[in-house]
């Protein structure tokens, strides 16, 4: 009943109301990147939030300090590595302060090593108090931070697991669903 209502309200508020509350990052960070270096990326979100120049500075401070992106800063967009790029994307939704992060499929254009430091960025979030969603079809990364997990086939929520249900399914399954591994 209390979930229905907050889904209407959800349903019913405008992209702008939800701009300071939900921060996206997309499988491919250069689709949501509006500016050519690192720090003025950062910057732009809070600046179309029509924020203060003092606070913009001091959310770059602090993204830049929790997420250790200080030695991405002033540095060309365009020399960074895909896995660089996506800590920025993350960064510049951080600085936004939203309360749930919504991740596309957000290791699709990574190597290993990047998905590693995804997952520290998003174990950083959760245990901070943040409500993360990762639409993915690849786990094996995520595994350690899973609550719960949906399976959600043509728009619709067909399945809910536990972490341990899940992590647990046999390959055959997994496969059956769509789904790379666990592990």
């Amino acid at each position: 009943a209390a979930s229905d209502v907050y889904k209407r309200q959800l349903l019913e508020m405008k992209p702008s109301e939800l701009a300071g509350q939900i921060g996206t990052v997309f499988q491919d960070p250069r689709s949501q990147f509006f500016m050519t270096d690192t720090t003025r990326e950062l910057a732009f979100g809070c600046e179309n939030l029509g924020l203060a120049r003092e606070e913009t500075i001091e959310r770059i401070a602090k993204a830049a300090k929790e997420l250790e992106l200080v030695d991405y800063l002033n540095r060309s967009i365009f020399a960074l590595s895909s896995g660089e790029k996506q800590q920025i994307a993350i960064g510049s939704v951080y600085a936004l302060a939203p309360k749930v992060y919504i991740f596309d499929e957000p290791s699709a254009n990574l190597d290993y090593a990047a998905t590693r430091r995804l997952a520290e960025i998003m174990g950083k979030l959760k245990h901070a108090g943040y409500t993360i969603f990762v639409v993915e079809h690849r786990f094996y990364y995520l595994r350690d931070l899973i609550d719960r997990v949906f399976l959600i086939q043509e728009g619709k929520i067909e399945r809910e697991f536990a972490r341990e249900e899940f992590c647990s399914l046999p390959k055959k399954i997994r496969i059956s669903y769509g789904l790379r591994t666990a592990y």
